[in-house]
């Protein structure tokens, strides 16, 4: 059976500006959304105006001067403590497993 596709409300449509906006659609989802302010020229403006405040939200924030050096040592170091992060293990994670284990195998 085939079922039918549903086209897109214009709510949903103004759901996908941001993730237009920071890249993050597929290609496919870029294409019709693309297509989709092509051929409505109000939903164009709405686009624009959402681009003209990220532009200026943009230009508020401070961009610091960092060296090459700077940035390198800080990625390195954003880095680790990420990695830090996930390598962590709760304080008695092991015993608190076999105390659970050892619970459900005693009922």
């Amino acid at each position: 059976m085939i079922e039918k596709m549903q086209t897109p409300t214009r709510e949903q449509w103004q759901k996908k500006i941001m993730p237009y906006l920071d890249g993050s659609l597929s290609a496919d989802e870029h294409n019709e959304f693309e297509a989709y302010v092509r051929t409505h020229p109000d939903f164009e403006k709405v686009l624009k105006l959402r681009m003209s405040e990220l532009s200026l939200l943009r230009s508020l924030i401070p961009v610091p001067a960092l060296s090459a050096e700077s940035k390198e040592t800080l990625e390195y170091e954003m880095r680790a403590s990420i990695n830090n992060l996930l390598k962590e293990e709760p304080k008695n994670a092991w015993d608190q497993m076999k105390s659970s284990f050892e619970e459900w195998f005693n009922r």
